[in-house]
């Protein structure tokens, strides 16, 4: 028994030592030629077809080769354009956070082969770095920070130069890069307007396209009433100020309906061809989810949340006050009148859409400047002329009047003829 337990173990020192040999003519094979050179040939050069990166070192020595590395390396810094991009955001990466190992590499290259320009970036840097130059990046606790560290230093590796740019969504996990965005409630919602969002449940948003409202509801045909379309396209709207989603077609009513929020109508009317239309200018996919549940509408977008926060803002709202219209006619009867429309006041409101940086406004676009004009109060008026006055009645005259009015006449007649005789008595006088 002893005598095989003394052969076992003499069988396995053998398979240990036959092991190392193996690798020792392996390594042997790859860097004891540099090793000897490097020890006993000081002056030996490279071999042919030899690179270190980017670089082929082919017939320079160890100090030769250290002093064309860091040249090269120099130039990178002084070249490189590394940049961080995170949906709309981008930011350039300081290069100095890139440690170059030249001597390393070199003592460690193989002659006839690739060989690394040993590169590295502190992990924990470039956390700070990020915190710098995107402090609203609300998802940076998420990033890979080790895995994009290390693609940053293959990126040095090869000495490249011009821009290279670094998406950070890569090296977020999946389900962030499907959060909810943004949401939206409404109330409202008929039956078919429930039952089309059944059936179509989603809409979704293509990066560097387009999306129709129309187009989406157009396999509901004619079901949904006029006002469940316009509170589904008003709330889309409301979502979308919420991105920085381009708005190519936004329309309204010459009547802001009771049941939309002024300033937040998109108005549909399929037979006047107006539509509510936006553009997803990102490099990422969007969806909308729809739900409705007892009348109420819920939708929610989902995707790559935004860098920055995007708020809309109502400024400039006007009540424009109705005029009165008079109207006259020949047909009513003279002092008549009467209200052929009623007056109602108009309204005015500008909706911006702010981009804000944490707390701090870095941009405010006009998207809409929203006008519904005052309905006029007409008042229909008679254009009769007044009719005349009546005749005035004749007075009758009893007999005692008439009698003193006889006397009264005859004394009249009677002052008249004396004023006459004296008249004619001073005519005489006056001719002797």
């Amino acid at each position: 028994m002893e005598s095989a337990g003394q052969n076992r173990n003499k069988v396995g020192t053998l398979l240990i030592l036959f092991f190392m040999l193996i690798l020792y003519f392996t390594v042997f094979s790859f860097y004891g030629g540099r090793l000897f050179d490097q020890v006993f040939l000081a002056d030996t050069v490279f071999d042919e077809d030899t690179f270190i990166g980017s670089e082929k070192v082919d017939a320079l020595t160890d100090a030769e080769t250290v002093r064309m590395l860091n040249e090269k390396v120099e130039a990178w810094q002084q070249e490189a354009n590394i940049k961080f991009k995170y949906v709309e955001k981008e930011a350039e990466m300081s290069v100095g956070l890139v440690s170059f190992q030249v001597e390393e590499s070199v003592s460690q290259a193989a002659d006839s082969q690739k060989n690394p320009l040993i590169a590295s970036i502190n992990a924990g840097d470039l956390s700070d770095e990020l915190k710098r130059k995107m402090p609203s990046l609300r998802v940076a606790d998420q990033l890979d920070m080790n895995m994009l560290a290390s693609d940053l230093a293959d990126i040095a590796d090869y000495l490249k130069t011009g821009e290279s740019v670094i998406d950070l969504s890569l090296y977020l996990p999946e389900e962030t890069r499907n959060s909810k965005v943004a949401e939206v409630v409404a109330e409202g919602m008929d039956d078919a307007a429930a039952d089309f969002i059944k059936a179509n449940p989603a809409i979704s948003i293509k990066n560097n396209s387009s999306v129709s409202f129309n187009s989406w509801v157009e396999p509901a045909g004619d079901k949904i009433s006029e006002k469940s379309l316009n509170i589904l396209s008003s709330s889309l709207y409301r979502l979308v100020l919420k991105t920085n989603f381009d708005i190519m077609e936004k329309n309204q009513s010459t009547e802001l309906p009771e049941y939309i929020e002024l300033g937040y109508e998109a108005s549909i009317d399929k037979a006047k061809n107006q539509d509510f239309v936006f553009f997803n200018r990102n490099d990422h996919s969007y969806t909308i989810n729809w739900t409705v549940t007892n009348g109420k509408l819920y939708g929610a977008l989902t995707g790559l949340p935004f860098y920055y926060t995007y708020a809309p803002e109502l400024k400039n709202k006007e009540t424009l006050k109705a005029k009165t219209v008079l109207h006259f006619s020949p047909l009513l009867d003279y002092g008549a009148m009467r209200v052929e429309q009623y007056g109602e006041s108009g309204m005015m409101i500008d909706l911006y859409r702010n981009r804000l940086e944490g707390s701090e406004k870095r941009e405010s676009e006009q998207v809409a400047a929203d006008f519904y004009p005052p309905v006029h109060q007409i008042e229909l008026y008679s254009s009769q002329e007044p009719p005349p006055p009546p005749p005035e009645p004749e007075e009758e005259t009893t007999d005692d009047e008439e009698a003193e009015q006889a006397v009264d006449a005859e004394e009249d007649q009677s002052q008249s003829e004396e004023e006459s005789q004296s008249d004619g008595e001073d005519s005489t006088e006056n001719g002797q």
